[in-house]
């Protein structure tokens, strides 16, 4: 209860041609107010502050945030289209429609119902170290926890998620070199 969890979500938008050219490899959004009210059927649309190509080719990336990524990830492939070409429209006068969608459903995800973890007021690297420990303490070892939550430094990055990753993986090493060690912290 002592910490928080976040959402952004990524939507990656594949195009049959090139929508810039081929030097462009980020398209910034700043949303005037007249934009801001042209788009009343998909008003999630003006949280992307960019769309980033992918390498050389006609995929492109844009991130949402907090409720507007809930939304993003609640909508229709269709729907999500509708959005991104109403953005493009507006920022480079061009009606252009996505061949194909693909995004991550972080929230939607049972598993996971978010994408990183913060601190809410009062917590601290106890409650995060507190989520780390093995279910059933060390005797048997059976269930471990890792990730960016579990880290009281690299919290809700992808540092502190491969950091802990290793950090189990040497408490399992340990642990087998030692057979039933009643102290595995």
């Amino acid at each position: 209860n002592r910490l928080g969890m976040g959402l952004v979500t990524n939507v990656a938008v594949t195009f049959q041609y090139p929508i810039v050219d081929k030097h462009i490899s980020e398209i910034v959004f700043l949303w005037s107010e007249v934009d801001r009210n042209t788009v009343y059927d998909c008003p999630w649309v003006i949280c992307q502050h960019a769309m980033y190509r992918i390498g050389n080719t006609n995929t492109w990336v844009t991130w949402f945030a907090g409720d507007d990524a809930r939304t993003v990830e609640s909508l229709s492939d269709d729907e999500v289209s509708k959005g991104i070409s109403t953005t493009l429209k507006i920022f480079i006068k061009e009606v252009i429609t996505p061949i194909k969608i693909q995004r991550m459903n972080w929230n939607e995800n049972k598993l996971f119902r978010g994408t990183y973890s913060y601190n809410l007021t009062g917590s601290d690297c106890k409650d995060r170290t507190l989520l780390s420990v093995p279910v059933n303490g060390c005797t048997p070892l059976q269930i471990l926890f890792a990730g960016e939550a579990t880290n009281c430094t690299m919290y809700s990055t992808t540092n502190g998620a491969y950091d802990t990753g290793i950090r189990e993986a040497e408490r399992l090493i340990n642990y087998y070199k030692r057979k039933n060690v009643k102290n595995c912290m």
